[in-house]
């Protein structure tokens, strides 16, 4: 019951913000706080313990550097969304999402980039590429 409670707000947060990130191309800060909230609250019904969140927040705080150090190749609000996934799930969890999301991204672009249809210099958003690392690890965690 907790595990499902905790993939269905992960769900959630990053439907929403895959809807956002594909119409702006940016993340605004209102979803990630209201999500924020909502995970911490979850954790406290849950009791979880603080370093339960190290793993998401040593990832979330490497993509914000990366972010900064490559004047934002990869954006700030991807980095704010890894870190409030962190409240969702365990860092196994999200470090298979995330990876899942790479690998997705790095196909989409390699065929994109084959097909002519973007460019090197070509921005895709990542977070639906999260949502859907999200639903295919949920998957295989299942089975």
């Amino acid at each position: 019951m907790q595990q499902m409670c905790r993939f269905i707000g992960a769900f959630l947060f990053l439907t929403v913000c895959s809807v956002q990130d594909l119409k702006r191309k940016r993340i605004s800060v209102a979803n990630p706080l209201l999500f924020a909230v909502l995970g911490i609250i979850l954790d406290l019904w849950q009791q979880a313990c603080w370093a339960d969140y190290l793993p998401g927040v040593f990832l979330a705080g490497c993509i914000f550097a990366f972010a900064k150090l490559s004047q934002e190749q990869i954006g700030m609000g991807d980095g704010l969304v890894l870190l409030v996934l962190s409240l969702f799930l365990t860092g196994r969890e999200l470090i298979a999402v995330f990876l899942t999301a790479l690998f997705a991204t790095a196909v989409v672009s390699g065929v994109l980039l084959v097909l002519k249809r973007a460019g090197r210099r070509s921005r895709l958003a990542f977070v639906p590429f999260m949502t859907a690392g999200l639903l295919l690890q949920w998957l295989l965690w299942r089975g």
